[in-house]
């Protein structure tokens, strides 16, 4: 029999662990300003546009076959801590808040990309880093290959009140083709003017 702080995943029981929200909350902002700034320097996303004959021939003529449009992309950060990193996986929030059914931050994003990032051990730094490009491929892919990896539970306390939080532990390694990229979030490096610098 399962305790309260115990949960079963594919991979057999893991403990619930328990998060201090006001915690999270004050990391999360304690890296973004810099980490966005950083980002956005180098990034932006491509939209592509064809243009179809019958409603301008004019320029098909003339050998356009389409449009790039570029803009800057909408970034969330999300940060976790250097204990994980061994785990060598990111977690997907699909749940905020279980007892309520509410949808995590993997469904209801605006985010064109999150930024999925580790701290170093004494916390002063950040040490990798993933950039997970949201999109219907990506869904469509998790909804299909979900029961292939492990539910991780966390408890969140604030104010007196807790919830718990449903995450999948997704292998870096199995995230389909062209939906992640590692990146370095090394703050120290100054602001990068290249992609190459950012990309590993």
């Amino acid at each position: 029999m399962l305790g309260e702080n115990e949960n079963v995943g594919q991979c057999g029981v893991t403990k619930i662990r328990t998060n201090k929200w006001q915690t999270c909350l004050e990391n999360g902002e304690k890296w973004e300003e810099k980490l966005l700034e950083k980002i956005s320097n180098v990034l932006q996303v491509l939209s592509v546009k064809r243009i179809d004959y019958f409603i301008n021939p004019e320029l098909q003529k003339q050998g356009f076959d389409g449009y790039v449009f570029c803009k800057e992309p909408k970034i969330e950060i999300k940060t976790r801590k250097y204990s994980a990193y061994k785990y060598k996986d990111i977690l997907l929030e699909t749940k905020s808040i279980i007892e309520r059914n509410i949808p995590g931050w993997f469904y209801t994003t605006k985010a064109d990309i999150v930024a999925y990032v580790w701290e170093n051990d004494s916390r002063t730094n950040l040490i990798d880093g993933y950039l997970i490009f949201m999109s219907t491929k990506l869904r469509e892919w998790f909804e299909n290959n979900k029961q292939k990896f492990k539910v991780k539970i966390a408890k969140s306390e604030s104010l007196g009140e807790t919830w718990k939080t449903e995450n999948y532990a997704i292998p870096i390694n199995m995230f389909p083709k062209g939906t992640i990229y590692r990146f370095n979030p090394n703050l120290d490096l100054g602001k990068q003017s290249k992609i190459d610098r950012l990309l590993w």
